[in-house]
């Protein structure tokens, strides 16, 4: 656990404070990025052939963050048993979502913020209605 947290933390200080761009570090590049460290497999990259808002949901309709999480090796455990190195998806505002944890906080990206660290709270990850995901 502690081995994926320092990877994690790397991440967020790398990424964090950046501008937002469609297929670089929009959230689900950002978990995609994640995953890659956390599976050792960099292949997870051959799936951006996104630019812009438009393109990232039509791929998104092709390829469900919960089913290329799950068909590679992601398990779906609960909200409230979340660690470093999770994933959280979902939809927000008819947007796919994905947010990494890191620590107490999740490393995630919004076309107004860029990316970001943010505390997280359980009732509000609840609320959302995000799925989170654990490389088994």
């Amino acid at each position: 656990m502690f081995v994926v947290n320092n990877e994690m933390v790397k991440l967020a200080d790398q990424l964090n404070g950046k501008s937002f761009e469609w297929g670089v570090t929009d959230c689900i590049c950002i978990a995609l990025i994640a995953m890659s460290k956390i599976t050792g497999n960099k292949k997870h990259w051959i799936i951006i052939d996104w630019h812009d808002k438009k393109s990232a949901l039509e791929t998104f309709e092709v390829v469900k963050p919960e089913s290329y999480l799950f068909h590679n090796g992601f398990i779906k455990i609960g909200i409230r048993d979340i660690a470093p190195g999770d994933i959280l998806v979902g939809v927000v505002d008819e947007m796919p979502t994905a947010q990494v944890v890191v620590g107490r906080m999740l490393l995630s990206s919004h076309p107004s913020r860029g990316v970001f660290c943010q505390r997280f709270d359980y009732e509000r990850l609840e609320a959302l209605q995000l799925t989170a995901w654990r490389f088994k």
